[in-house]
């Protein structure tokens, strides 16, 4: 059972109590339709439900339906950092207001991203890599960047208004290997690329003011994931140019 065996244990009042949480769980497992589903959760936490903790609801609706349901606060705690640092304030951890969080995640995916099962964001808030989760955010809050805020992981403050400018200035050809989306995938990839910061803004201890022309340049997501690769270290655009041309000339 895991989880789902120690989440059981969390009820501390009736047996009834666990029985709701059973059928709900049925419930939900028949429904199709996601605001259905959110308010027959919001209906079970109407009642008296002491003790389950907010993390275990999460998971086990998610595991439930991995496309409606967040896993928040999950991964001992860390689950909520990523939702940080792409920028959604969560409403403070509770079972009331619940589903108030789990409908902003739900609609900020829905708005940014292509992708529709929730555990790609909770692998990617304990990622090894966070430095790949932070430069490939595309959600900024601050006019200068990489002002370090603690919270479960670090979290760089960015400006949108540099990675429009950066694309400006330097179009959208990745400056590695010369990938452009638009030229592979046609009007569906025109205007696409990923923005790497030459300088990781992991390595800075204070805000900083972003030159797009000189600190900011487009790779393609192949290279921009490569040259982060390295726990420890990250690849200088030149580096990378190097490995690229060796494998070319040795072919």
């Amino acid at each position: 059972m895991g989880m789902f065996g120690t989440g059981f244990q969390t009820f501390r009042t009736t047996i009834e109590a666990s029985q709701r949480f059973i059928q709900m769980c049925i419930d939900i497992s028949k429904m199709n339709n996601d605001e259905d589903m959110f308010n027959c959760v919001e209906g079970f936490l109407l009642h008296e439900h002491k003790g389950i903790g907010y993390g275990v609801l999460s998971q086990f609706l998610h595991c439930l339906k991995p496309y409606t349901f967040p896993v928040i606060n999950g991964n001992e705690g860390k689950g909520t950092s990523l939702y940080e640092i792409l920028g959604i304030e969560l409403e403070k951890p509770n079972n009331i207001n619940f589903i108030t969080n789990v409908r902003k995640i739900y609609n900020f995916r829905n708005e940014n991203f292509t992708f529709k099962n929730f555990r790609i964001m909770d692998n990617l808030s304990i990622s090894k890599y966070n430095d790949i989760a932070l430069e490939t955010a595309n959600v900024f809050q601050s006019g200068k960047e990489g002002k370090k805020k603690a919270y479960y992981t670090n979290h760089y403050e960015r400006n949108p208004k540099n990675r429009e400018e950066a694309i400006k200035i330097h179009g959208t050809t990745c400056f590695v290997c010369g990938f452009n989306f638009e030229d592979f995938y046609g009007d569906y990839g025109k205007g696409y690329t990923e923005i790497h910061h030459i300088v990781p803004l992991h390595s800075l201890d204070e805000e900083v003011k972003i030159n797009p022309k000189t600190d900011l340049i487009p790779l393609c997501a192949n290279c921009h994931r490569i040259i982060h690769r390295g726990i420890n270290k990250t690849l200088t655009i030149q580096e990378l140019k190097n490995i690229v041309m060796n494998k070319k000339n040795s072919t």
